[in-house]
């Protein structure tokens, strides 16, 4: 099944708009599908709608470009759309100590039901974690300190993944639902230099064919077209 989440470059849009005052948008167009279950010649339930029925003329795709399904199954674009939404706004100020910025885009409610949750991971693997109470008045920033990074006794991607998730349950939400996070890379696994002291001894060389000049170092080659002069064909190895 095929469907369109009718916000193309959504969390783009929603940079500008906190970029730019005066600029607004990003309003959520089609909550839920319209789409009614019917069977197939196979007996294989599908969401008809658009022309599924014979009506003509009709809204094609229109009917089912929202965020969820008709059966209120969310669509991978709500998830989208809670990240690009969401009111809490993280940015790194330091390394060494961890220190983050948290600020709330809440107009008039402070972080009293929020707590914020932190881990340091190496691939994938929390080395490091903990816990901090936000004290954020409505539109306000909290500095927080979260400490040094571990020192690392291998090599790996190293991430630090902060997330808040309310402290009790609400009219809408379940005790520890998560209602915004962020994440940065710290490190790169250390790679090593490939040996490539059997060809540095080596100068490329170059050959003339009919339609083609190709460049070769040792086991690599690059072929050129003549007439065109575009990179045609590579061999790495």
């Amino acid at each position: 099944m095929r469907w369109a989440t009718a916000f193309g470059g959504f969390d783009r849009y929603w940079q500008a708009f906190r970029k730019h005052p005066r600029l607004q948008g990003g309003f959520v167009w089609d909550w839920v599908d319209q789409g009614l279950t019917r069977l197939d010649d196979d007996g294989q339930s599908y969401w008809a709608y658009g022309g599924d029925f014979g009506d003509t003329p009709n809204d094609r795709q229109f009917c089912l470009n929202g965020l969820v399904f008709p059966d209120r199954s969310p669509h991978p674009a709500l998830f989208e759309a809670q990240r690009a939404q969401q009111f809490y706004q993280f940015q790194m100020l330091e390394q060494q100590p961890l220190t983050i910025e948290v600020s709330s885009e809440y107009l008039f409610r402070t972080s009293d039901n929020e707590r914020l949750y932190w881990n340091v991971a190496l691939d994938g693997k929390a080395i490091a974690q903990g816990e901090v109470e936000l004290s954020l008045a409505a539109q306000g920033t909290q500095k927080i300190v979260l400490g040094d990074i571990p020192e690392l006794k291998e090599s790996g991607e190293l991430w630090l993944n902060v997330e808040v998730r309310q402290i009790k349950a609400t009219a809408w939400s379940d005790e520890h639902h998560r209602c915004a996070w962020d994440q940065w890379r710290l490190a790169r696994p250390l790679t090593l230099p490939t040996d490539h002291s059997d060809v540095q001894a080596q100068s490329p060389r170059l050959n003339e064919h009919n339609d083609a000049f190709s460049i070769e170092w040792g086991t690599q080659r690059w072929q050129f077209n003549r007439q065109t002069g575009l990179l045609e064909q590579v061999v790495a190895g």
